[in-house]
């Protein structure tokens, strides 16, 4: 037998060693611990040392040590051991054989790209270096074209010797390509990468962790080409790919949060052309899933991502929550990195996009200067990819551009167009040149602002003209990118209205009305753009031509809803809403103009008001019609749904600065979205295809069984009262009833009820009967004509009146020529909407003996003036009800004891004060015993689901109106509280009250619904209060002087008229 020489020797234990390395670098694959992996290397150092220079064994150790290296040096995060790794590398592709020069080349590509994403910034894993390479470019670029070279040159040896390798050095050679594409926009690197994928992908098997990065390699570069190209199809795909990657993929693998980044990435760019917002809850509770698992740069990384959904769902949506949310997820990414690194400019510019929208959503002018100033410090940190730099340059013109309408300071301008033209330049040289829409239509808002702004630009027009051919450029760049396009259409239409206001040339207000209308037609943008974009419309439509005029107006009623969701919290809902507060009363008017029927004008009122209490009013629909139907598991899934919004509806906005995100928003977001998906499966099943759908005319007439409906509606174009009773739906044209008089009584009003005192006192009244004087000749004139003909005795009239309307006393108008009044020729009550009349119209008297009533009562209140009479009121309604029913009596009570009690109560009783809040009618409240701490508010109340309640009578100041300008048609105030809460019967006030004559009317009202038989009559509630208000008017033409009752000639409106009933 021959004897092995030493050489053969080390050459077998250089074998055995390389072997047992490999051993341990699957163990460290396996568990991610270090000990295997630095074993592993340390077994080769000692191959490498036993092996001769020109052998195989030394050629393996050589490539594996490389390898091993090189993923010490990403988990470690050391340039060190990447240098090594290169080094060992090298060595290997100079001596190793030629079956292994390919592998060789192979890995010392990946190593040198490795390497340029290493280089600036060295505690990055590979799970982060792919996704940052934007922030690369201060790398050496020969570095990944040297990797490029070998990449070429080792797939070419590959291809050539069949290697079992090839499909992975198709996907490290593709990996490297689109780097080099998204550093240098080359169009044919990204062609060539995707051709490269697609035929390695076929070729692994589909359990081989290298058909994970195959994949994620291509869905990232589909996600390029989409950004590219636009085709829909590619995210479509990449979606899709990842998804099935996720599901497929353990979440304690190393790969999982890297297949969970990208698909969120491809989840909001889809957004952009699909206008999808279940994209973005997906994406944002797929990280929110992750906030708790992840630690470190993983999840500095993933806060970055987090800001980025949740602020692109807030400028779809409008979400203050998501906005306040994104804030605080940049600021902790900025935390975790360190001031200089590549990573650090993410979060920098995340926080100024944060705070560029919050200015436009607060005009605070600290927001917007430390907007520019964030874009200014990232800008000058980095020299970032040409395209990327492009983006972050237009944002920081577009700062500027606020800036300067804001302060007028023409530095602002200036360096505005200076930013815009260097990032329109780097546009142009780049492939495809994808931000280019941005600068072009950057360009055109800052020329519309300079003309605006700038008073001594009034009569040139040339600087309008540049804005106009700027952003129609825009517009045609933006095709794919519609929510950019929308944006860009709405400031193209407002150029035109703003020429057409200079020029009267034709085109041009006809050009403006096609911009407008594009805008408003895109499906994908943001309803808040399509909203600007109709409106804006219907403006500068005029009269001049009424049928585009009311496509403009049907337009608006099907994306109102939109405009407001369900998935917006209270407060976001409201800020929405007020944005467009006049819109449907105007739309109504378009339609009668254009001579639609008075029924389309009802339901443009009716899309366009009450929005918020309507989708409170859906989610409380009865759906016992399911059960027998036979579907009671859909029945359940929609009561459990409308169970969680109805717990959400009550919580306001977290406007405060946050410590930790706010995950409740999200829970919120995915049951709304799901309670619409199981409205939809409701929808699509027989015989209930019209499910919370509009009221049908039907509907409507049904509902004026008991009185005549009244819409009155008043616009700059016409005034109208819409009547609905037991003929039809048909319209009333008020030609003295003008919108500036209506805004001139309205405030005049508004004004001597803040000022009132007792020496303002005298004001007041002659203000009031102004307006009585006024109301009877520009409206109830005419409709008590038009319904009394043929009748005896007063009328019944439910008054549903349309924007500042709501704040008169229709009920209490008055001929100031013959002394007739309201209140003797109508019985009259109140609505917000058909819909809401509707909803309390379904709740049926209840058996008195499960009937229980709550009085409660605040003779002395925190702060406040005291009450001498409210116990009185108390003990009079208390002593009438409990001969009744099961009465409880609270004196002082606090929130709790009235949430506590109002449960089991079908009757509820206030005697207090109360307090309508004109900048947030939400936080409108009843003042009890902890009113300062935890105040009882609007919000509260209606968030209350109570389905036995009948009855609910607010004895308190301001408890029936709303003081918010812009949401007069909501209806936000206490008494349509009570409403939403389950009462369909509530007695309020329209201003402050007097308690001793509040106690007076109480008293005549319960007096007057009980009946002989000791029965409460709730249907009687409109006529108790009439007769009650007119007994209280007739007092007040009394005085005591004396000890003498001395008659005048006139009542006093201030203590008569504020009380009203609302409901049927």
């Amino acid at each position: 037998m021959a004897t092995p020489c030493p050489d053969d020797d080390d050459e077998q234990r250089a074998l055995a060693l390389n072997e047992k390395a490999k051993a341990l670098w699957r163990t460290f694959c396996e568990n991610g611990a270090s000990q295997p992996l630095d074993e592993a290397i340390a077994a080769l150092e000692d191959g490498i040392r036993i092996s001769q220079s020109d052998t195989i064994a030394r050629a393996k150790c050589l490539i594996n040590i490389g390898v091993f290296l090189s993923d010490r040096a990403r988990l470690r995060g050391s340039a060190q051991d990447l240098r090594a790794s290169i080094d060992f590398l090298r060595q290997a592709s100079q001596v190793a054989p030629p079956q292994f020069i390919s592998t060789s080349l192979l890995n010392l590509g990946n190593s040198l790209q490795e390497q340029f994403n290493f280089d600036r910034n060295q505690q990055h894993a590979l799970d982060e270096a792919i996704e940052v390479y934007e922030e690369a470019l201060q790398g050496d670029e020969r570095k990944l074209d040297r990797a490029i070279e070998y990449g070429e040159e080792a797939f070419g040896l590959a291809e050539s010797q069949g290697s079992p390798n090839l499909p992975l050095f198709y996907t490290n050679f593709a990996e490297s390509l689109l780097t080099r594409s998204s550093l240098c926009g080359h169009g044919s690197d990204l062609d060539v990468a995707i051709e490269l994928l697609e035929t390695a992908l076929p070729l692994f098997p589909e359990d081989q962790i290298h058909a994970g990065y195959c994949t994620l390699h291509y869905a990232r570069a589909l996600q390029h080409r989409f950004e590219r190209d636009g085709g829909e199809s590619d995210i479509t795909l990449c979606v899709d790919l990842l998804g099935d990657l996720l599901l497929r993929t353990p979440p304690d693998r190393r790969l999982f949060a890297e297949f969970q980044r990208t698909l969120v990435i491809s989840l909001i760019l889809r957004t952009h052309v699909t206008g999808s917002m279940n994209d973005l809850d997906q994406a944002v509770n797929m990280l929110q899933s992750e906030a708790g698992r992840i630690a470190g740069q993983q999840a500095a990384a993933m806060s970055v991502y987090q800001n980025l959904a949740l602020l692109t769902r807030f400028e779809m949506r409008g979400s203050y929550s998501d906005l306040a949310d994104a804030r605080l997820a940049y600021q902790i990414a900025l935390d975790q990195e360190v001031e200089g690194s590549l990573d650090y400019t993410l979060p920098l510019i995340g926080l100024a996009n944060v705070a560029l929208r919050s200015f436009q959503v607060t005009d605070a002018g600290e927001e917007l200067d430390d907007a520019v100033r964030l874009y200014e410090r990232a800008l000058s940190l980095s020299v970032a990819w040409e395209n990327l730099r492009c983006a972050r340059l237009a944002s920081l013109g577009y700062a500027l551009q606020l800036r300067y309408g804001r302060n007028e300071v023409h530095a602002d301008f200036h360096r505005c167009i200076e930013v815009c033209r260097e990032a329109l330049t780097l546009s142009k040289g780049l492939a495809n040149q994808p931000n280019m829409f941005h600068c072009l239509g950057q360009l055109g808002n800052a020329y519309l602002q300079k003309y605006q702004t700038d008073v001594s630009d009034k009569q040139d027009v040339i600087g309008l003209r540049k804005a106009t051919l700027y952003l129609e450029a825009a517009v045609e760049k933006a095709a794919r990118h519609p929510p950019a396009q929308a944006m860009f259409l709405n400031n193209l239409g407002l150029a035109y209205q703003v020429l057409y206001a200079q020029s009267h040339d034709r085109n041009d207000r006809d050009l403006g009305i096609a911009a407008f209308s594009t805008a408003m037609n895109l499906d994908a943008g943001s309803p808040l753009l399509r909203m600007t974009a109709a409106y804006r419309g219907l403006v500068l439509v005029g009269k001049v031509n009424m049928v585009t005029a009311a496509d403009f107006v049907d337009r608006v009623v099907g994306i109102m809803p939109r405009l407001s969701p369900r998935t917006l919290r209270r407060a976001d809902q409201q800020h929405m809403i007020s944005l467009f507060s006049s819109i449907g009363s105007y739309g109504a008017a378009v339609m009668l103009e254009n001579g639609r029927p008075p029924v389309d004008a009802v339901k443009a009122l009716e899309a366009t008001r009450g929005v918020m209490n309507r989708m409170l009013m859906e989610t409380r629909t009865d759906v016992d019609a399911l059960h027998q139907a036979g579907f009671p598991d859909l029945a359940e899934r929609f009561n459990t749904l409308r169970d969680q919004l109805g717990l959400a509806a009550a919580l306001h906005l977290a406007s405060d600065p946050r410590q930790t995100l706010n995950w409740e928003s999200e829970a919120h977001v995915v049951a709304a979205r799901d309670f619409g998906a199981v409205v939809g499966e409701i929808q699509a099943l027989p015989g209930f295809e019209c499910f919370m759908h509009p009221l049908a005319e039907k509907e409507m007439v049904s509902l004026a069984d008991q009185a005549s409906i009244v819409m009155i509606n008043v616009s700059i174009l016409r005034s109208d009262a819409l009547i609905i009773d037991s003929t039809g739906v048909r319209n009333l044209v008020l030609p003295r009833l003008q919108l500036p008089d209506l805004v001139e009584k309205a405030n005049a009003l508004t004004d001597a009820l803040h000022c009132d005192n007792s020496s303002e006192r005298r004001n007041t009244i002659e203000c009031i009967r102004d307006i009585q004087h006024w109301l009877w000749e520009a409206v109830v004139q005419d409709v008590h004509a038009h319904l009394s003909h043929g009748k005896q005795g007063p009328i019944r009239v439910c008054w549903i009146p349309v924007g500042p309307m709501a704040l008169l006393p229709i009920h209490a108008a008055a001929d100031s020529k013959s002394g007739a009044n309201a209140l003797d020729l109508i019985v009259s009550s109140y609505g917000t909407t058909m819909k809401e009349l509707l909803y309390a119209h379904w709740k049926q008297p209840p058996d008195l003996n499960s009937t229980a009533a709550l009085v409660s009562y605040m003779a002395q209140t925190p702060n406040q003036p005291d009450l001498k009479y409210a116990a009185d009121e108390a003990k009079a309604v208390g002593a009438t009800l409990q001969r009744l029913v099961t009465t409880t009596v609270l004196p002082a009570p606090a929130k709790t004891d009235i949430l506590t009690h109002i449960k089991n109560s079908s009757i509820v009783h206030f005697s207090c004060h109360g307090f309508a809040d004109a900048q947030d009618p939400s936080a409108s409240r009843i003042l009890l015993r902890d009113w300062e701490t935890d105040p009882l508010t609007v919000a509260d109340i209606a968030a209350l689901h109570l389905r036995g309640a009948q009855f609910a009578y607010l004895s308190a100041c301001h408890a029936a109106v709303g003081r918010a300008a812009d949401l007069l048609d909501e209806g936000i105030h206490l008494a349509g509280a009570f409403q939403f809460a389950g009462f369909p019967r509530v007695v309020g006030t329209l201003w402050q009250v007097d308690d001793e004559r509040a106690m007076q009317v109480a008293e005549r009202v319960y007096r007057s619904l009980v009946s002989e038989q000791g029965m409460i009559s709730f249907d009687k509630l409109a006529d108790a209060l009439n007769a009650a208000v007119r007994n209280l008017r007739t007092d007040t033409r009394t005085i005591e002087v004396g000890g003498m009752t001395l008659e005048v000639d006139e009542d006093d409106p201030f203590v008569w008229a504020p009380m009203i009933y609302m409901g049927l």
